[in-house]
């Protein structure tokens, strides 16, 4: 595939401008960006003019439990599958695919689907982990983005069902921050500025920081090299002894300490869900390797109630009900049938950024490899900054 186009600085600045005045303009003739909440999505299924459910089933489970990543759906869409098909879902959350694989292990019998990223589903499979999918029973298998597919985790989808996809960025502040960060060393750039002091999110993945840490230093974030781990390990740490970063979760989003930050490197999800909050916060692709990442759900072996589990994946599949899922979530369906249907924001967002096809880079299983990015993530979580370095507060930084 031929390599994305790289435009002068001064171009590049310039559509990136137009890019987010476009937004601001979206955001004065929708009069609302923000995901639905509980309510409204509880209140509409029955408007959405979904063309058709997928039929109930006599066997099915009272209950089904899930095992899924935080803020992707709202309680009121599982609400509405127990009030259609007389089924409770059982939903315990994650923030990283190392947690999510602690609560599994914890209790094989307990779950019913798994909603790992690439990487962790090939580990699953790998383990004999998972069951095989039958596609016969799914009912919008067809509609998937023929990207999925090609997936090393698990090409042709025999175990996977990807449901939402993203792109690893940086949203910035441009009312505290010049520039643009078109290449991961914008990381560096505010290093000796003061008022950066504290002001610098990582995500608390080890896969995802170890990674991004990996492909700043110009290895791959796939990398078995114990020497080149410890580098990447090395780096977050100076991040953190220089300017104070801190390893966040999605919980940022809910308590509303994004607010504190000036550069997060985030998913183009939760990039889309901040400029969505202030349009001061713009989210960028650098124009080299960054990560690509997709969700989705398999189906553990131990399960008891798969013909259940089949039943929720063909009604989250539902074109109609995905694209509300997806404008909740901020993040990019799959399902190029749900993809046509999502608001415009999302369709035209961070949301749906995708980095080119040389530059993309998935994580991936890497096997016995796992346990030196387990023993060097202990020493970047570990890491403090120092004492006596200060926090400006926003209120008193001149730009």
């Amino acid at each position: 595939m031929a390599r994305k186009i790289r435009l002068s600085s001064s171009v590049r600045g310039l559509c990136v401008a137009c890019f987010c005045a476009g937004f601001m303009l979206l955001n004065m003739w929708s009069g609302c960006t923000r995901p639905l909440e509980d309510k409204d999505i509880g209140e509409t299924i029955e408007s959405w003019n979904i063309r058709s459910l997928p039929p109930r089933i006599h066997n099915a489970a009272e209950s089904l439990h899930i095992l899924i990543w935080n803020d992707y759906f709202p309680p009121a869409l599982f609400e509405a599958f127990e009030k259609i098909y007389g089924v409770r879902i059982e939903a315990s959350y994650f923030e990283s695919n190392e947690q999510m694989r602690e609560y599994y292990l914890s209790d094989r019998e307990k779950w019913d689907l798994l909603m790992p990223s690439d990487y962790t589903v090939h580990l699953l499979i790998r383990q004999n982990e998972v069951t095989q999918i039958d596609r016969n029973k799914l009912q919008w298998f067809d509609q998937i983005s023929p990207v999925m597919f090609d997936l090393k985790c698990d090409p042709g989808l025999n175990h996977f069902v990807p449901v939402f996809h993203s792109s690893f960025g940086m949203s910035f502040n441009v009312k505290y921050l010049g520039g643009f960060p078109r290449k991961w060393d914008y990381l560096d750039a505010h290093r000796a500025n003061p008022f950066f002091n504290g002001r610098l999110a990582l995500p608390d993945q080890m896969r995802t920081s170890l990674g991004l840490a990996l492909i700043r230093l110009g290895f791959s974030p796939n990398s078995r090299s114990e020497p080149e781990i410890e580098q990447a390990a090395d780096y977050l740490i100076s991040l953190v002894e220089t300017c104070g970063a801190r390893f966040v979760g999605d919980r940022i989003v809910q308590d509303g300490t994004w607010k504190d930050f000036l550069l997060l490197p985030t998913w183009s999800g939760t990039g889309a869900w901040l400029l969505s909050e202030n349009l001061d916060y713009r989210f960028l692709i650098p124009e080299e390797d960054t990560i690509f990442a997709v969700d989705g759900f398999v189906i553990p072996r131990a399960s008891r109630n798969k013909e259940t589990a089949y039943l929720f994946l063909n009604f989250l599949m539902t074109p109609e009900v995905l694209a509300k899922a997806a404008e909740f979530s901020y993040y990019a369906p799959t399902s190029l049938a749900a993809a046509r249907r999502v608001n415009t924001f999302i369709k035209h967002g961070p949301s749906m950024l995708m980095p080119s096809g040389d530059d993309r880079i998935s994580l991936e299983d890497v096997g016995d490899s796992e346990a030196l990015y387990e023993k060097a993530w202990v020493r970047v979580k570990t890491a403090q900054a120092p004492s006596d370095l200060k926090t400006i507060p926003l209120s008193l930084i001149a730009y």
